[in-house]
């Protein structure tokens, strides 16, 4: 059983899709894939980068931001620009006033909300990058 939260499965169906598709290009090369697993290593190693860059925006960058846009305009600490939606621009949260001890707790709650087993889904990134090293190395012999 796979135990995942939010978009946490989509780490899982990477790793499956990076697998498939590398298997695809070795038989259109018209090799056997068992015998040419270093295209099945490069589409791990792609799909290790792609999935820590969806990881960390999904857990930390993008929660970050809607955090600091709605505690920049609920405390009046704005910049003069204009933001698209018409309202004006909060503050970073490096230049807005410090956070409260309740504050920093619902920044944490809000980070981290794409898991699969209890895992960041960032952290997947480094799993399959591993995965990818022991293929490639499998290969070598």
């Amino acid at each position: 059983m796979i135990i995942s939260r939010g978009a946490g499965i989509l780490a899982f169906l990477a790793f499956g899709l990076a697998v498939g598709i590398g298997a695809f290009i070795a038989s259109a090369m018209g090799s056997n894939p068992g015998e040419s697993s270093w295209t099945i290593s490069i589409g791990m190693l792609v799909s290790a980068g792609l999935v820590h860059l969806l990881g960390q925006y999904l857990n930390v960058t993008r929660p970050t931001a809607i955090f600091e846009r709605v505690r920049g305009r609920h405390l009046g600490e704005v910049s003069t620009s204009l933001a698209k939606d018409g309202l004006p621009e909060p503050l970073s949260l490096s230049e807005q006033s410090p956070l409260t001890f309740e504050e920093s707790a619902v920044l944490r709650r809000m980070k981290n909300q794409h898991t699969m087993f209890w895992i960041p889904m960032r952290w997947y990134g480094l799993v399959f990058l591993v995965a990818s090293l022991s293929v490639a190395n499998s290969s070598l012999f």
